[in-house]
């Protein structure tokens, strides 16, 4: 199976941890790290997040990165 790489999006909530972002007309939860999450913006501006799908016995959670190359470390990890 694969899995999803990046995607473009606005987001639409930002929480603690986390944000909603919307794509194809779907909300998805992400979590990014504290940085991350300080360097979002609610707005009407598209931005590239890169994805990390990681997949549980319930489900699957996403974990967003706004750089490829912090992406790669996270998977190297």
């Amino acid at each position: 199976m694969r899995k999803p790489y990046f995607v473009n999006t606005k987001v639409n909530k930002v929480y603690e941890d986390s944000a909603i972002v919307e794509a194809i007309g779907i909300g998805f939860k992400i979590y990014f790290s504290k940085t991350t999450i300080n360097n979002l913006s609610k707005n009407d501006e598209a931005i590239k997040i890169f994805i990390n799908m990681h997949f549980k016995q319930d489900g699957f959670d996403l974990y967003g990165f706004l750089d490829e190359r912090e992406l790669q470390l996270k998977k190297e990890t």
